[in-house]
């Protein structure tokens, strides 16, 4: 039953039959293959993860203490002058969760709740060691005040912050995908939706008329925020890595592996344009 979604390409649709050139040995390669992907994107997302997470404790410095209530920069997360009210309580149900299983794991956090009795939560760079990507990206999502709700889209790349949040939510799901062993194969991952992402230099890259959305956008768009943030030797440093798995003697006989995840032929030259 693994193996089912790495053969549906090879089925016949009207008569559910396979075609004639199918090869178990080569359903397997696909499998095998799509294990090697799956841990470059987890690379890519970690890389993404980790520069969100810096780019909002580094919100504390642009922040002062007049919009923080009663709390300090450094606790901005816990000032709803910041965070949508919307969001809030949730969000700190979820961070507290968090900070209560951890705290005797984490020596950091019982040390601060042995130091300090106010407030009662950790600083912005403790707890961000405690979100999840899907975590922070809720976080960075619930930002409403107007002095600070573009900073980190704009680091990122991105004038407008729904699109940044919908990107965000988009690469949160494509993690969760790889992180259990899910098929990205042929798979529709979110896709962009039309006129949401809109980036005039991502326009001739990105497949937006949501026929063929697969890995391609999601790539592209975690690529082109990370190139953004100033990551552009680690990810020429994941090109070079797609292009030696796609062009590995084991997969050569898939015949243009990359269409399965939704790159087009000249894939790597789309990717490095994002660099110009």
């Amino acid at each position: 039953y693994k193996l089912s979604g790495y053969w549906l390409h090879k089925k016949d649709k009207a008569t559910n039959k396979f075609k004639l050139d199918t090869a178990l040995e080569n359903i397997i390669k696909i499998y095998e293959l799509d294990l090697e992907i799956k841990q470059l994107i987890l690379v890519l997302l970690n890389n993404y993860e980790t520069s969100l997470k810096t780019n909002f404790i580094n919100l504390s410095l642009h922040i002062s203490n007049e919009n923080c209530d009663s709390y300090k920069n450094s606790h901005f997360y816990l000032s709803k002058k910041i965070i949508s009210s919307a969001n809030y309580e949730k969000n700190l149900e979820d961070l507290q969760a968090n900070i209560d299983k951890n705290k005797s794991k984490l020596p950091f956090i019982s040390w601060y709740q042995r130091k300090y009795d106010f407030p009662e939560m950790p600083p912005i760079w403790m707890v961000t060691e405690l979100m999840t990507f899907g975590d922070i990206s809720r976080w960075v999502k619930s930002i409403i005040h107007d002095e600070y709700v573009h900073i980190i889209p704009s680091k990122f790349g991105f004038d407008d912050k729904p699109s940044f949040d919908n990107v965000n939510y988009i690469l949160t799901n494509l993690r969760n995908i790889c992180a259990h062993n899910g098929r990205v194969f042929n798979n529709n991952i979110y896709g962009t939706r039309p006129k949401i992402i809109k980036i005039a230099k991502l326009d001739q890259i990105l497949e937006q008329n949501g026929l063929n959305p697969k890995l391609w956008n999601s790539v592209v768009l975690a690529i082109y925020g990370l190139h953004s943030c100033g990551l552009t030797k680690e990810m020429h440093h994941i090109i070079n890595t797609f292009d030696s798995i796609f062009e590995d003697p084991d997969y050569s006989r898939l015949k243009k592996v990359y269409y399965h995840y939704g790159f087009p032929p000249n894939w790597r030259q789309k990717l490095l344009d994002i660099f110009t």
